[in-house]
């Protein structure tokens, strides 16, 4: 719970600010575009540091690392704000600050899913990674309208808030009373960083389900993002006041919350590959619906629909992935799937947006439907989900084994 409440929080302060960054970014440079430029060398700098950082975070204490990603982090926002209030805001530190937050990120997220197995029960685990998924909705659902209302007081208090956030969340991780250390021992501290640099890869690559599910993962990681701008732009052109469309978004956060809230019961009660089977059909389902949806509160719906479900498979999906991992691997495993997936996430949107210009909302959907039914395809026909297991039957065989 203090790990959960700690990045919570700082989840909190980082989609608070989120509003804040793109105009700031304009009101430092004047330009859209180089507003888009400085969130793109962001978002590349933390793919670029995705599989460095996976090793690390098996060579190094993680708590150590956790605490001074967000030292760093803390820092750097608090830096931007007071540059806000001198009034010497520069693109310059703009971008420096989106690339440090960003290579921050990028070794803090695995560092934090792979300490959560050390944190929690077998058992429990599958839960606990459904309630990281709640812990996203959450903060967006109530960053945003936050951060505009902070952002409309004074400019730099957004991403003071943000600042706060990441020194809370520090703190927190520091009170952790169990050891968090590193899945590898002292000898692989020795080793050159290139020996270990694609091993995430490889070890994703050779086994059947963390291949499976990864690149299920890309393809909805790009599906998703790209249906949110579609539903933003359509319904906007269909004359739906912004309310309604943040409402419907919220409606769909909501979604996701109670499936993240059910997780639990949905959890015992299905197997594990049927959980995955119903996410991948409710989605499906849905996408296939919202080419014939207008109203907005109706295509909120149906995105709840696939949030509720998503909550519950996924949680399932990343606890088995953590569990069939060797601990020394876990944190390059989980930065590999992390890159593949944040490679293909900012793919969506632009799909999308071309797609709804050139050929309309319903072909857009249809292209997104069809897609989704293309990786429900392959997840029905996969052997490897069809006889997954839960973490607490892994972990059985692997006491078994004498592993």
């Amino acid at each position: 719970m203090v790990l959960w409440t700690g990045h919570a929080i700082s989840a909190l302060g980082s989609s608070i600010a989120m509003i804040a960054y793109p105009l700031l970014a304009l009101l430092a440079t004047g330009s859209a575009r180089t507003a888009g430029l400085i969130a793109f060398v962001g978002m590349a700098a933390g793919a670029v540091l995705r599989l460095p950082a996976g090793v690390f975070v098996d060579r190094l204490p993680r708590r150590a690392l956790l605490v001074t990603c967000d030292a760093i982090r803390a820092v750097t926002t608090a830096s931007v704000a007071l540059a806000v209030v001198t009034g010497r805001l520069s693109m310059a530190h703009l971008v420096v600050a989106a690339v440090v937050n960003a290579a921050c990120d990028a070794f803090f997220d695995p560092a934090q899913m792979v300490t959560v197995r050390q944190v929690v029960p077998t058992a429990q685990l599958p839960n606990a990674m459904a309630q990281n998924e709640a812990r996203g909705h959450l903060a967006a659902l109530g960053g945003p309208p936050l951060g505009g209302l902070l952002f409309g007081v004074a400019a730099a208090l957004p991403i003071a808030a943000q600042a706060a956030s990441f020194v809370t969340s520090g703190l927190l991780i520091g009170s952790i009373r169990q050891k968090l250390h590193g899945g590898q021992g002292q000898r692989a501290n020795l080793r050159p960083l290139r020996h270990d640099l694609l091993t995430g890869i490889r070890v994703v690559w050779a086994n059947t389900f963390l291949r499976v599910t990864l690149l299920s993962a890309a393809g909805y990681s790009f599906i998703f993002p790209a249906v949110v701008l579609v539903v933003i732009a359509s319904t906007r052109a269909r004359g739906a006041p912004a309310a309604e469309i943040g409402a419907a978004l919220s409606l769909a956060g909501v979604g996701g919350i109670l499936g993240a809230w059910l997780s639990p019961q949905l959890q015992r009660r299905l197997p594990p590959p049927v959980l995955v089977y119903l996410f991948c059909t409710t989605t499906t389902l849905a996408l296939g619906a919202l080419t014939f949806a207008y109203s907005p509160f109706l295509i909120g719906a149906l995105l709840a629909l696939t949030y509720f479900t998503s909550a519950p498979a996924n949680g399932m999906l990343a606890a088995v992935q953590i569990s069939i991992t060797q601990p020394e691997l876990q944190g390059r495993v989980l930065s590999a799937a992390m890159l593949v997936a944040g490679l293909a996430a900012p793919l969506g949107p632009l799909a999308g947006g071309w797609l709804l210009q050139d050929f309309g909302v319903r072909a857009t959907f249809v292209v997104l439907t069809c897609m989704s039914a293309a990786l429900t395809a392959v997840v029905l026909l996969s052997s490897a989900i069809r006889h997954m297991r839960p973490p607490s039957a892994i972990d059985r065989e692997s006491h078994a084994e004498g592993r």
